[in-house]
């Protein structure tokens, strides 16, 4: 059974969401995930750039992607053999992670990342100019 959120703590990150968007100046839709991570410091790192080796030591981790911080830098590390829709899904939820600030792997991470990444899918969809001080008030409808 997946982790559910409480109602308090999705209304929380859809503030996140927007003050993100907001303090990272994302006005582009469709959201480039490459762009937020990059405002965001992290430093994006594909698999082919790394041996065969590492590689599948990266693949046994995740077949998607998957975040770490080290010495205070965050790194995202993305399986570029999928396509950039997925890509950029999972770039976000990945920047859902750090804007979270998770350092520890938990269902609790991986669903409020997953409800990042939904909630800043849905606001791009939603908004075809984000003006992100009246954001909040369209993201309660979901």
């Amino acid at each position: 059974m997946a982790f559910r959120l409480s109602d308090k703590r999705c209304e929380k990150i859809k503030e996140i969401v927007v003050n993100t968007f907001e303090e990272l100046n994302i006005r582009c839709i469709p959201i480039s995930a490459f762009e937020m991570a990059t405002k965001l410091g992290a430093v994006v790192v594909p698999y082919s750039s790394k041996s065969e080796e590492t590689r599948q030591l990266m693949m046994e981790r995740s077949e998607d992607g998957f975040t770490i911080k080290k010495d205070g830098v965050w790194y995202i590390f993305y399986n570029d053999a999928k396509r950039y829709g997925r890509v950029n899904n999972t770039l976000t939820h990945e920047c859902g992670h750090i804007v979270l600030d998770h350092t520890e792997e938990s269902e609790l991470a991986e669903a409020e990342a997953n409800f990042f990444c939904k909630v800043c899918s849905r606001t791009a969809r939603s908004h075809s100019q984000i003006r992100v001080k009246g954001c909040l008030r369209g993201l309660r409808a979901f």
